[in-house]
């Protein structure tokens, strides 16, 4: 059989040889069978199954053998040596050199497999850590002691075993495995360890003995789960590195041994598809493979598919993508199904267990898993860990000192007791600067439970709503004075902590929940749960009256007016009305100016009192903060512009978005330029309103939850004006998508484009009924009209082709639409010619 060369690396089939740079390679009998196949096959994507056939033939084997195998190839060749082709298989990828043609046969000889003292791969593939294996190896290749540092549970043993049994397919007996479980005395620790190595130590100092008699030795030495003996083995360790040159370690642990020469390789959990995924990508991922893998092992009945593959994400996503209860999980589907497992995992801690009986007993349960893990921290650590359970989503370190401390543990406490938390890989410590901390799920769930063991669970929710309340009071300052990018980077995260604390305050203290709605207004519409506030807010009324400052009060109603804006108006000037009083009689200009503003806006101040109000508010502008001047311009230019004052209304629009570029880069410049673009379409200046916006557009975050809907929908507006159907169809496509997810905020104020649209395409009946809606909508929202005279001309025009009785029927039938029956309707597919514009 001919060889194959590509660049410096020479495969000999008949020889089973691999020269690399003219020097055989050690490389044991099932690498090489696995190069040769990839070889023969160069010109495709060889598939797992093709290569288990093909290389273990008739027998067997362990799935993660051919990721082992390819690791150690990659190792020998080059990370570009074997390509990983996602959900297909793999592919070889070096370039030949005058290599024949592929053998259509090759030699079945087999060679013996070196024996070594590592212990068999778990049946369970190593699924999504090819990456982590890869970093791994590099970390080996360049440092002595490489610490594999990682939650319980989370897959610390399984890669240091992936990587033992590459560097042995490459360096056969060159690797040496010492299990740390099951010793409880760190007096024991030389003696096993020697043990590993075929020694026995004598005299009364048993480490420099031990480093002393591995002076000669070549090996790479793994000790497994350290943590408990994290002292003991720093001072082995320590010794060897300087007593014996030809040892390299690899330890796991849940803690670093913190120690000179030590490399921390970080293990995570594996990665989760984000919701929504597709099958075909969601297969690919570490956690949802995993879940599949075991779960069909269980229950031959299980299958991953489209119809399920949601459900399977959701449980690898609420149980973080840890490895350990993932599969303690998939192993209870034959008793409960993917359902019935879904609807259980708040109780993971009881109900995933027991899956594994030879499993060591740490890992027979999540519990058990954590136990262990809590059994390892000192006091002051226990008494932290239990009391961040309270937080919801992760927290900062300011914010832990505030809740966790008391009079035995300062702030300074709490942090040593946090980073030793962090060492020990209980709690996550995020990537920026400053980090973000938080707990695992698991975790948190086990914490909670230990903090009502403890007594505390009512003191620490407590402690933490009246934490998050203070934390948010000082939000609500610096959100009118600080950039928008700036404040939502440290505000948005701690919106599952507010929502916790709210939760809280409303069934134990009504003055601390009215006060915290009232300043968490902001943080609900920047991350797009507006309608989050407007029902937490509307409940939080029927705990009124309450004891708390007339300032804190009228700021609870004035966010609930301006909450309502784009939904009903009648509303908004009720709760505005009721928040100027209380202002008033707090003495708080911004609050008054804030009032009066969102009067002004609501269209419901009489005519002859709208020009004293606006006066009033222009007299308290000065040395107020810019983004506040932005809702108050707004509201002022709403008034103008009702009066048909266009020039007015245009003049507080360019005020407003003069204060808002004043207060930095800011997506709340979008809505006084969706609003301006109305001045201009409202004096027949359409062009010029369609450049406005779609500037406006070009330089806005396109998401939901934010008034940079605002000029997406004014661009579709304008482009059903001007008569651009097509166009007008994909930008309201767009504009219904973001509306959707943020619970139809601001859908009603474009909503006499959706008649004027159906209306050009002729389809006279779907026109008249989206009028109907439009018309019934304005009654309650009272919306700016941006084309009212084009609506007044559609009526007529429908009125004239359907005939008065049948358009009050559709009209009627328009007026009971839901906002998606509206999406529908606008968007439905036409046949018919357009229309010309009406009038």
């Amino acid at each position: 059989m001919q060889g194959y060369r590509f660049a410096d690396v020479e495969i000999r089939p008949t020889e089973r040889l691999v020269l690399v740079g003219g020097q055989p390679a050690a490389l044991q009998a099932k690498a090489f069978d696995l190069l040769l196949a990839l070889v023969e096959r160069r010109e495709r994507v060889v598939s797992r199954a093709e290569l288990y056939d093909t290389v273990w033939a008739g027998r067997v084997v362990e799935d993660n053998n051919l990721a082992v195998q390819v690791h150690a190839l990659r190792k020998l060749l080059g990370e570009r040596a074997v390509v990983t082709v996602p959900g297909r298989g793999y592919r070889f990828a070096l370039a030949a050199d005058d290599a024949p043609q592929p053998a259509a046969a090759r030699a079945a000889s087999q060679a013996a497999k070196q024996v070594c003292a590592i212990p068999p791969m778990p049946t369970s593939a190593l699924h999504g850590r090819d990456d982590d294996l890869a970093g791994l190896d590099r970390l080996l290749a360049r440092h002595r002691l490489v610490s594999v540092v990682g939650a319980g549970g989370i897959g610390k043993t399984v890669l240091a075993l992936a990587a033992a049994h590459a560097h042995e397919s490459t360096q056969p007996g060159n690797v040496v495995w010492a299990e740390l479980a099951p010793i409880l005395d760190p007096a024991l620790l030389p003696g096993t360890v020697a043990q590993s190595f075929g020694l026995a130590l004598a005299g009364a100092d048993p480490v420099p003995v031990l480093a002393t008699a591995l002076a000669p030795v070549q090996a790479l030495l793994v000790l497994d789960n350290a943590e408990h003996l994290v002292g003991a083995v720093a001072d082995l360790v320590a010794a060897l590195l300087g007593k014996a040159p030809g040892i390299r370690l690899l330890v796991t642990s849940q803690t670093p041994l913190k120690i000179d020469g030590e490399r921390v390789f970080r293990l995570n959990g594996l990665a989760v598809p984000e919701p929504g995924t597709a099958l075909d990508e969601a297969v690919t991922f570490g956690a949802v493979a995993l879940f599949a893998e075991v779960a069909a092992a269980a229950d031959r009945r299980f299958a991953l598919d489209a119809a399920n593959v949601a459900t399977v994400i959701e449980v690898c996503r609420q149980l973080d993508g840890m490895p350990l209860a993932i599969k303690l999980a998939a192993a209870r589907l034959p008793f409960l199904g993917l359902h019935g497992l879904t609807q259980r995992l708040a109780e993971r801690l009881e109900l995933i267990g027991g899956a594994r009986r030879d499993a060591p007993t740490r890992q027979q349960t999540l519990r058990a898993a954590l136990d262990w893990s809590h059994a390892l921290l000192a006091a002051d650590e226990q008494v932290v860990f239990r009391r961040l359970g309270v937080f919801v989503g992760g927290f900062t370190l300011a914010l832990a000192a505030d809740v966790a401390r008391d009079e035995a543990h300062d702030s300074n406490a709490v942090i040593e007791a946090l980073s030793a938390l962090v060492d020990r890989s209980l709690v996550e410590a995020g990537d920026a600067d400053p980090p973000r901390y938080r707990l695992l799920e698991s975790a948190r769930e086990y914490a909670l439970a230990q903090l009502e063991r403890a007594g505390e669970g009512p003191v620490l929710r407590q402690r933490h709503a009246q934490v998050m309340a203070a934390w948010m009071e000082q939000q609500a300052v610096a959100a009118l004075v600080t950039s928008e990018e700036a404040w939502l980077a440290e505000a948005a995260p701690e919106v599952d902590n507010v929502r916790a604390a709210l939760d809280w305050s409303a069934v134990h203290a009504a003055p601390l929940h009215v006060a915290l709605i009232g300043a968490s207004f902001r943080l609900f519409g920047s991350v797009g749960e507006v309608g989050e506030f407007i029902r937490r807010s509307n409940a939080a009324a029927a705990r009124l009256p309450v004891q708390v400052p007339a300032a804190i009060e009228g700021r609870y109603w004035i966010t609930r007016a301006q909450a309502h804006a784009a939904r009903d108006t009648a509303a908004m000037h009720e709760f505005a009305v009721r928040a100027e009083s209380l202002f008033r009689g707090a003495g708080s200009r911004p609050g008054l100016y804030w009032a009066l503003c969102c009067r002004l806006w609501s269209g419901h101040v009489p005519p002859s009192e709208a020009g004293q109000l606006a006066d009033e508010a222009a007299a308290l502008e000065p040395g107020l903060p810019p983004r506040l001047l932005v809702v108050g311009r707004m509201g002022q230019s709403r008034h103008h512009y009702r009066a048909r004052r266009y020039p007015e209304a245009a003049r507080d629009l360019d005020a407003a978005i003069a204060h808002a570029r004043a207060a930095g880069p800011t997506w709340m410049e979008a809505m006084p330029i969706g609003m301006r673009a109305t001045t201009h379409y409202a004096v027949g200046e359409i062009d010029e309103g369609i450049r406005l916006v779609r500037l406006c557009i070009a330089a806005q975050p396109r998401r939901s939850g934010t008034p940079a809907e605002i000029p997406l929908g004014c661009l579709g507006v304008g482009l059903v004006l001007k008569g651009e159907t097509t166009q007008a169809r994909e930008v309201l496509a767009e504009f219904f998508r973001l509306c959707r997810a943020d619970d139809w905020w601001f859908f009603n104020l474009m909503d006499e484009a959706y008649a004027l649209l159906a209306l050009r395409e002729g389809r006279l009946r779907s026109a008249a009924r989206l009028l109907g809606y439009s018309e019934h909508k304005a009654c309650q929202v009272r919306a700016l009209r941006m084309a009212e005279v084009q609506t007044r001309q559609a009526r007529a025009v429908l009125e004239a082709s359907l005939g008065a009785a049948q358009l009050r029927r559709l009209l009627d039938e328009g007026a009971a639409l839901g906002e998606d029956q509206v999406c529908a309707l606008t968007l439905e597919a036409t046949d018919s010619p357009a229309l010309a514009s009406p009038g």
